[in-house]
């Protein structure tokens, strides 16, 4: 009797509809002759640089990253646009390239320049998101010097995952300022 209570309920389920809103897919994208690759991770890990205010191919798959991200953490809006054009908030695309023309995204760091009411202007991670199956494979790990370079002394936001928080203690992150605002 359970089992046939069980058929009859997700039958009734939109089933393309909920596994696609709970499905985490690797995001497919093609670079363009102006994208810029800065390094690689690893051997088939790089990171890619992608100003928010030019080259929407690469911005693309930074959506939809943050868009995870937005599902994973729980908020109310999704942290990033395609459509937002900026010339200081840029974003990193973590790649994976199994072959020479073959490109997913697996994750994505986002930066902008924030002004505060009680501190001198600053960049910011606003957040930073990496698909589960290469977690923990020290990618943000290898990528935080190329940040710390490129920005020198950024904040990272709030609010802070217990895992984001445990890569900060790890690495000794200090915090840049200490906005009120």
């Amino acid at each position: 009797m359970a089992y046939l209570f069980l058929v009859r309920r997700f039958r009734t389920l939109p089933v393309k509809r909920y596994a696609e809103h709970y499905t985490i897919r690797p995001v497919r994208f093609h670079p363009q002759d102006d994208s810029l690759l800065l390094q690689y991770l690893e051997a088939a890990i790089s990171l890619w640089h992608v100003p928010s205010d030019q080259n929407k191919n690469l911005r693309k798959p930074v959506f939809q990253i943050a868009t995870y991200f937005h599902r994973e953490m729980g908020f109310d809006f999704v942290q990033y646009s395609t459509d937002q054009l900026s010339t200081t908030d840029s974003a990193f695309l973590f790649a994976y390239s199994p072959d020479i023309d073959v490109h997913f995204g697996i994750g994505a760091a986002c930066f902008r320049l924030v002004e505060w009411s009680t501190a001198p202007a600053c960049f910011s991670l606003e957040w930073a998101w990496i698909h589960p199956f290469f977690r923990r494979h020290r990618f943000l790990s290898q990528a935080w010097p190329h940040f710390v370079r490129r920005y020198e002394r950024f904040h990272v936001s709030h609010p802070r995952s217990e895992a984001m928080q445990a890569f900060l203690n790890k690495i000794g992150y200090v915090e840049a300022i200490q906005p009120s605002a």
